[in-house]
């Protein structure tokens, strides 16, 4: 009975597969969720810190906070709801707990979560490498020159 279950939360997982960026608990996300109101459907943005995330397989879900008008708002979010329509990563927090409810007790600046530093390996990991304009360089100034004295030579001088 339990293989049962576990193969139909597999299937539903494949026909929901989400292609969002993968953020971590500590990470400042913009959830843009999609409000019905009437008879018109509209995406509302819900940008916070993720404290937490809970579940597994299909029931997998996630925690963010913010504070609006000075009043701290939690919502948790189904990782496989039909309503998020997508996730923007905005900032990489740096944290050493899987679940930050300490932010909850926190006011002011006193609930931003460490920005997550990177060494300069994974910078250049990051980066796309360069191209270089040396070589270029060197050839182009070379055949600027000769041009140059080619052309100052063939002019003819006036004569005084």
């Amino acid at each position: 009975m339990a293989d049962l279950v576990r193969d139909l939360a597999k299937e539903e997982m494949k026909k929901l597969e989400k292609k969002y960026p993968k953020f971590a608990i500590g990470d400042t996300i913009k959830v843009y969720v999609k409000v019905v109101e009437g008879d018109k459907t509209r995406t509302q943005a819900f940008e916070g810190t993720v404290i937490a995330a809970g579940g597994s397989g299909i029931s997998r879900t996630f925690t963010v906070r913010k504070i609006s008008f000075s009043i701290g708002v939690e919502r948790i979010f189904p990782y496989y709801s039909p309503k998020i329509s997508k996730i923007e990563i905005k900032r990489e927090g740096q944290v050493r707990r899987a679940k930050l409810y300490y932010l909850r007790d926190r006011v002011g600046k006193a609930t931003k979560v460490k920005a997550k530093k990177y060494t300069k390996d994974v910078l250049k990991k990051k980066r796309k490498p360069r191209k270089t304009k040396k070589a270029t360089t060197k050839a182009t100034t070379k055949a600027t020159a000769k041009a140059t004295t080619k052309a100052t030579a063939k002019t003819p001088k006036a004569d005084a």
